[in-house]
């Protein structure tokens, strides 16, 4: 006897039993994969149909095959040790044909239960594959959703990050149109400095111009600020020159060579007069 691997194998030969459409005895043995003559030995054989069959040496001991049908078999050697032959009553045959109906009835519900079962499955499977479908649908429809807020978010990013930096430009140019203006207020103090300082010269070379005309020796500059005066060419000779300031060393050394006095003794020339241009 090959025996199943598994209880899966097992399920599935009994499944194949069931769903056959043979009632031969030794067909549906073999779907068992059981060996007719050696296999059976204290089964319930009763009512089985074993016509022509070959059963040289079978071993049918305890057996019960009341009601079964023995005809041309061949029994040759066959083992009947305390096997039932005998014939059974109406009552026992009328069971028999009871269960025999009862069998197909349970096959042919088994066969309507499978069919329903399967045109369920079927059904349920259909169901599935759309809700997988409507499932995707939305999945996509999400995606695309979402890529589309993606997008305008990085859109509006890229708006904010420009408006950024046109106002900042803009900061820039207000701050750089400020400075502009305070570079030109500078400058316009540097030329009013510059226009006063181009006054003062003229100032100075006037004075000096005039000094140089109005000193005819014996001049009276006491204290006087000569700071950038040009004396160079002037009449110093006796001049009076105690106490003048702006003047460097070497330039008082220069006067003093050329006759300008800055150390006058007391009572030196006291009553000197500087003449009044006329």
């Amino acid at each position: 006897m090959a025996e199943p691997a598994s209880f899966e194998d097992l399920d599935q030969a009994i499944g194949n039993v069931l769903d056959a459409e043979t009632t031969s005895f030794f067909e549906l043995a073999e779907m068992l994969g059981l060996d007719p003559k050696q296999d059976f030995a204290g089964a319930d054989l009763s009512g089985t149909d074993f016509f022509g069959g070959d059963l040289v040496g079978a071993n049918f001991a305890e057996t019960d095959l009341r009601g079964a049908n023995l005809a041309y078999a061949n029994l040759q050697g066959a083992n009947f040790t305390n096997a039932d032959l005998s014939v059974p009553s109406s009552g026992y045959l009328a069971r028999t044909k009871e269960i025999k109906q009862l069998i197909t009835r349970d096959l042919d519900l088994a066969r309507d239960l499978t069919r329903d079962l399967t045109r369920d499955l079927t059904r349920d499977l259909d169901l599935a594959r759309a809700r997988v479908r409507a499932l995707v649908f939305d999945l996509a429809r999400n995606r695309v959703r979402e890529v589309g807020h993606v997008r305008r978010l990085a859109h509006a990013l890229e708006s904010t990050v420009d408006l950024i930096r046109t106002v900042d430009l803009t900061h820039d140019l207000d701050f750089a149109r400020v400075r502009v203006r305070a570079l030109e207020l500078d400058l316009l103090r540097i030329r009013d400095l510059a226009r006063a300082r181009d006054r003062d010269l003229d100032s100075i070379r006037a004075f000096v111009y005039d000094l140089t005309l109005a000193i005819g020796g014996g001049a009276n500059l006491y204290m006087v600020n000569l700071t950038g005066a040009r004396l160079d060419g002037a009449n110093v000779e006796g001049a009076i020159m105690t106490g003048c300031t702006g003047l460097s060393d070497s330039e008082i050394a220069d006067l003093k060579r050329r006759g300008a006095i800055f150390d006058s003794a007391p009572g030196d020339r006291s009553e000197m007069r500087v003449p009044v241009p006329s």
